[in-house]
C-alpha cells in the first residue's frame, strides 16, 4: 500500500467521509485508490477514528472476519468499474453482532 497514494488522493476526502458516515448512520466508512501500480485505503469508525492502508486492511479483516474473502469478491469489482470510471468508490456499512439464538 501506497501512503503517499492516501495523501495524494484520499486524505482530502476524510472530512466529507466523516460527514457521510454520520449523516447515514453507518458503522464504518471505506474508500480504495489505485493508480495502476498502487493502492492506497482509508476506513474511518463512526468514533472519528482513521484507518490507513494496512491498518485499514487489518481492521477490516477483524471485522469481516469469516466473510472478509467472500466481501472483497463482491466489493472489489465494483470498486474497479467505478475507478476506471474516475469515480472514487465509497462503501459505508453497519456491523451486526452474532450471536447465539
Amino acid at each position: 500500500m501506497n501512503l503517499e497514494l492516501f495523501r495524494n488522493d484520499l486524505s482530502s476526502m476524510v472530512d466529507d467521509l466523516k460527514s457521510s458516515l454520520i449523516n447515514d448512520e453507518e458503522d464504518y466508512i471505506f474508500s480504495l485508490a489505485c493508480d495502476g501500480v498502487s493502492a492506497a485505503m482509508v476506513l474511518i469508525d463512526k468514533y472519528g477514528e482513521i484507518y490507513i492502508n494496512e491498518d485499514a486492511r487489518a481492521k477490516l479483516k477483524s471485522l469481516w472476519l469469516i466473510n472478509y474473502s467472500k466481501n472483497l469478491s463482491i466489493f472489489i469489482p465494483k470498486f474497479a468499474r467505478e475507478l476506471h470510471r474516475n469515480v472514487m468508490p465509497i462503501l459505508g456499512f453497519n456491523v451486526v453482532d452474532r450471536f447465539d439464538a
